[in-house]
Parts: structure tokens; sequence; C-alpha cells
């Protein structure tokens, strides 16, 4: 296949892809375009032998793709010079594409969420609820910042975070001040910190 365009094809249906490719021997496609898919994928293909080259792969600032290119299959694949851009809009399968649904879901889950908290210490709550914000954290933030600097801002994190919980003996921690010393050991951290979020 060379030199084709495939653009948001089948909109009343759940899982459409733009380009679906069964269990064949070989695929080609080159200087095509695979544009603005709903819900299922640009390009999904099962051959055994797939080879793409000089391909747009865009979904767009609306687009609902689930995946840009997916082989499922596996096999042999040669993927070159493709440009990819995902959609700021990645859509749920139906019934969860609707705002009602994900509502029910949530109150659902936060009803269950309060019936199992009876009992439990305000201190082993609130570690839950932290590691939860932290995962979520953790989500928004990978795709935002480099690797990397997630990492070292997180170790500066908790290192701050324990000369604070040490000067207050929080959670039974034995109590140690703030000290000059201290400081200046958090010193390379925060170093780290700088320098790895310096572009160059």
């Amino acid at each position: 296949m060379h030199a084709c365009e495939f653009v948001g094809a089948a909109p009343g249906e759940s899982l459409s892809h733009n380009l679906y490719v069964g269990t064949i021997a070989r695929f080609d496609m080159t200087s095509s375009r695979s544009l603005h898919a709903r819900h299922g994928h640009l390009v999904k293909s099962r051959a055994s032998v797939c080879r793409l080259a000089g391909n747009l792969l865009a979904d767009g600032p609306g687009g609902y793709a689930s995946y840009e290119l997916d082989l499922p299959n596996g096999g042999v694949a040669v993927v070159l010079a493709i440009s990819a851009m995902r959609g700021h809009r990645p859509g749920f399968p139906r019934p969860l594409d609707r705002p009602a649904a994900m509502w029910l879901v949530a109150l659902v889950f936060g009803a269950l969420a309060l019936m199992s908290v009876r009992g439990i210490s305000w201190y082993y709550l609130s570690s839950g609820i932290v590691s939860v914000a932290t995962l979520l954290l953790i989500t928004w933030l990978l795709v935002r910042v480099s690797l990397v600097f997630y990492v070292a801002s997180g170790s500066l994190g908790q290192v701050l975070g324990s000369l604070v919980m040490e000067e207050l003996g929080a959670f039974g921690a034995i109590e140690r001040e703030i000290s000059l010393l201290r400081v200046v050991g958090v010193l390379p951290v925060v170093m780290v910190v700088v320098a790895v979020r310096t572009p160059k």
C-alpha cells in the first residue's frame, strides 16, 4: 500500500480501526496517512511480516484512537520514519465513554471505600490516601517530565520529608533537630535535581 489516506473510519461503531490488516503473510505501508480514528487504532496489523516506512499516524487534538500502531501477533516488523501524534482525548470503551457511567463507577467505588475504612485508625487511613495521591501524581508527571527528573525530585522530597518527620518525631520517629550539617547533606540531592532539570 503506497500513498493512501484513511480518515475517521466508521463513526458509528465503538471499536473501529482506520486500517485493519488480517492474518496475511506480508503487509507493506509506505508514504501513507492514517488520521483521526474513532476509538479503534490508526493502524492494526496481524500480518506475519510488517514493513511501515515514511507514514503519518496522527490522532489530532480531538482524536479518540486507542493506539497509533498495534501489531498484536508479533512476527517480523520494520518500522521506519513514522510520525505518530497522540490525540488529547483518548476514549474509553462503551459504556464508560459516557460521563454518567464514569460518575456511577466513581460513586460505587467511593461507597465501597467508605465502607472499608470503618474502624481504621486515622494514620493508617492517611497512608492509604497519600499512596493513592502518589500513584496519581506519578501517572500525571511521567508524561510531562523526564524519568530521571521524576526520580531525582522524588528522592529530594523523601529526604526533606524525613528531615521534617524526625524534627517533629512524627509516627514514632526518633526526634533529631535539623542541624546545619544535615542541611548541607541535602544540598547534593538538590544539585542533582537542578542538574537533570537543566535542558542542556
